[in-house]
């Protein structure tokens, strides 16, 4: 449990600070106005990674039927009895990037990161825009209390910006296979990058109430060989981007 919770806030400052960069991007891209990056964001459908892509493969009703329905999808958490508060209804027609991107749930965001990242290949995002959907597991699992060292099953999909980093640390080459260590070790490492140095050292105490959690019985794991090494390579990430003081 405590390590969901630290996992938890840790994907918390991570949407935070991401968020608060995106906009800056736009901001400052003399191409956006704030409201165009978010039109033609609505208007791809959610598998827009194939086909639907291209606008163009689909009829005008189509594109719009699309649009509506991701619109909506973004504004629905603040949809009251079937409509929207009075100070939002001026932003519905044509919203812009501040206030979608402020209303966007994870997988949402997750999404247009990856969007924003292909359209103008900002190298600011390039990390985030990797490692976003491993940090969108493991908020997943912390937010709904489901198991992160009770399932460490293997998986092929460690992106090799991760094993480089992991290599470079020590890290066994066991644990690059393992599905919940791989997105623990995404979430730890884009906290680091995309924080602010205010952020990650007073996430540190969180860190440090972790490692002294997990260690005061460390014995009882002797004979699961799969926790012990999570926790191995753990102490390796940790103590590796502790922040001088």
């Amino acid at each position: 449990m405590k390590l969901r919770y630290t996992m938890l806030h840790l994907t918390l400052d991570i949407e935070h600070s991401l968020k608060y960069l995106v906009l800056k991007l736009i901001t400052e891209n003399n191409q956006e106005d704030g409201y165009k990056i978010i039109d033609e964001f609505l208007c791809i459908d959610k598998s827009y990674s194939n086909s639907n892509f291209d606008t163009n493969s689909r009829t005008p009703e189509e594109v719009m039927e699309t649009k509506i329905k991701n619109k909506n999808e973004i504004f629905k958490h603040m949809n009251k009895r079937g409509q929207l508060p009075e100070k939002l209804n001026k932003y519905y027609q044509n919203p812009p990037a501040w206030v979608c991107i402020e209303f966007m749930q994870l997988g949402q965001f997750v999404s247009f990161l990856n969007f924003y990242y292909k359209k103008y290949n900002d190298e600011e995002l390039r990390v985030a825009n990797i490692l976003m959907p491993l940090v969108k597991n493991i908020r997943n699992k912390s937010a709904h209390n489901q198991p992160i060292i009770a399932n460490l099953n293997y998986d092929s999909r460690l992106p090799q910006y991760l094993f480089e980093k992991g290599n470079n640390i020590g890290i066994s080459r066991n644990m690059f296979g393992i599905k919940n260590f791989i997105d623990t070790f995404a979430t730890l490492e884009l906290h680091n990058q995309v924080c602010s140095n205010a952020i990650i050292q007073a996430r540190y105490h969180d860190l440090d109430q972790l490692q002294k959690r997990y260690k005061r019985n460390e014995s009882y794991y002797n004979n699961a060989l799969a926790i012990k090494r999570f926790f191995i390579a753990l102490d390796k990430i940790i103590d590796f981007n502790r922040p001088k003081v």
